[in-house]
């Protein structure tokens, strides 16, 4: 017979998991919780992030804190052309190495990829597109495109795109470009987030 409990009596128990104590066994974590994986919110929930090692699941991050800068040199290739972000600090990696500011897959599988840039441009009415590249290659999906009004007005791009990685040793990167065909205008990255997760 299923015992039933409360939210309360639920949220309490979460509580305790996550505080290391022993918890009755009527309130014991569901079987489709993985005991390997940490997550970031005491309340166990479907959206919880993974943030310990384990060996059922490949992931990667990258990421820019506030306080340096990015200078993205865009005027040397000019308009039209990608430039590669690099300058990133590596966060966590489990099954995924760092090759050269690109995330190397060593694992056959679908991943999902997300970004978000925030930054400014040295120009006014600048419209930049950021894309993710798989060994050089453009993608088609996890681009995002915005217009920065005016000299050091701050914005931001993000996006999600579900690749299907069919060969190991694949370099995943993120690369911006100046929308148009004239000269370019350099853009600054001041925070940054880039992650790699496979998800089946």
């Amino acid at each position: 017979m299923t015992n039933l409990i409360s939210r309360r009596e639920f949220l309490g128990s979460a509580l305790a998991v996550a505080a290391g104590l022993a918890i009755p066994k009527k309130f014991a974590v569901p079987a489709a919780i993985s005991p390997d994986i940490t997550y970031e919110s005491p309340c166990l929930h479907e959206g919880a992030v993974p943030t310990s090692n384990s060996p059922d699941i490949a992931y990667g991050s990258l990421y820019l804190h506030e306080g340096a800068i990015i200078n993205i040199d865009v005027s040397t290739g000019g308009q039209g052309v990608y430039t590669k972000i690099t300058g990133f600090t590596t966060g966590l990696l489990n099954d995924i190495s760092i090759n050269s500011d690109a995330f190397n897959v060593g694992t056959v599988g679908v991943y999902k990829v997300d970004w978000e840039v925030s930054g400014d441009s040295d120009g006014n009415n600048k419209n930049y597109e950021i894309d993710i590249f798989i060994n050089g290659v453009r993608q088609s999906y996890g681009a995002a495109q915005r217009e920065f009004g005016g000299i050091g007005s701050l914005g931001f791009l993000s996006s999600i795109a579900i690749l299907d990685i069919t060969n190991t040793d694949h370099d995943i990167d993120l690369r911006l470009k100046e929308v148009g065909s004239g000269a370019g205008t350099d853009f600054n990255i001041s925070n940054m987030a880039f992650n790699v997760m496979r998800v089946n």
